[in-house]
């Protein structure tokens, strides 16, 4: 099994969390930002 990490920039990570806030799903925020719902689940602790 690989373990690949995904490395987003701080401007993403800002992004995901605004939109997180502003009560978009993990899935709508996947799609918005290109990152992976199970990455995203990791950084907003999920």
């Amino acid at each position: 099994m690989q373990n690949s990490q995904q490395v987003i920039s701080q401007k993403t990570q800002e992004l995901i969390v605004r939109l997180v806030l502003g009560k978009f799903s993990i899935p709508q925020v996947a799609r918005i930002t290109g990152v992976s719902e199970q990455i995203i689940k990791t950084q907003i602790k999920y």
